[in-house]
């Protein structure tokens, strides 16, 4: 369904869905049910269908109800219809509430997935300094949890993530800068870009070379760690001096 909602082809998009759907109901398989459910309320939305749309999500209401994980993800689908739909009010609300019940589970990967669609909402309500905000969170989470996963195409996967939030965050910077073009904002999305082109080429060195550190002096390695220690927070730094200018702007 993925691939070819992917190449536009929707209708057939559609149809493996809910034979999906249909596969998770015959197996008792409530995640899956969820996530499927997830997938035909976005389609749903994009191709105009709104009451299958409704009706998904308010079956996903009905079977996440007492799992926090399913909630969060159920509260997620919703916020995003309502911006779609352009209700940007309730789409903060609902994602905003997703994002408390990620905070209390823990579940930092999900808080900045929620914290980039808010984002997006900001953007089409064109409340750009929040939804700069909202990225820039985004972008401290992302940062934070990469290093903590150790497998080799999660890591992948992660950084196709952390990617979009970078775009997101210089498209937004260039959307200030055409509000206020003396304000200084175009300098820092090429601060913004620069350092997303650093922290690449930071990460592919790395799988590049964790196959080469074994046999590697103890000393050099500590040093290789406290180097990347200093970049980090030298990264941190820029990121609160961006988002101190966004405020006293």
């Amino acid at each position: 369904g993925i691939a070819l909602e992917r190449l536009n082809r929707l209708e057939e998009a559609l149809s493996q869905y809910e034979r999906a759907l249909d596969l998770a109901r015959k197996r008792s398989d409530l995640r899956a049910q969820i996530y499927t459910l997830h997938d035909i309320v976005n389609l749903a939305l994009k191709m105009g269908r709104k009451e299958r749309a409704v009706s998904a999500w308010e079956e996903m209401q009905t079977l996440a109800t007492g799992h926090s994980e399913l909630e969060a993800l159920t509260l997620f689908t919703r916020g995003i219809a309502h911006r779609e739909i352009g209700d940007f009010a309730a789409a903060r609300r609902e994602l905003e509430r997703s994002i408390d019940l990620s905070r209390k589970r823990g579940d930092r990967g999900w808080e900045s997935v929620c914290e980039l669609e808010l984002a997006q909402v900001e953007r089409k309500d064109q409340r750009l300094l929040e939804a700069l905000k909202h990225l820039d969170s985004a972008v401290t989470i992302v940062e934070s949890q990469r290093n903590q996963i150790r497998n080799p195409d999660l890591r992948a996967a992660y950084l196709g993530i952390k990617q979009r939030f970078y775009e997101l965050t210089i498209a937004t910077l260039m959307d200030l800068h055409r509000r206020e073009t003396a304000a200084g904002w175009d300098a820092r999305a090429l601060q913004a870009s620069e350092r997303a082109r650093a922290r690449g080429l930071l990460d592919l060195l790395t799988e590049i070379r964790t196959d080469l550190r074994k046999g590697v002096d103890p000393k050099l390695l500590q040093q290789e760690a406290e180097l990347r220690s200093e970049i980090n927070v030298r990264d941190l730094r820029q990121q609160e001096l961006i988002h101190r200018g966004a405020s006293a702007e």
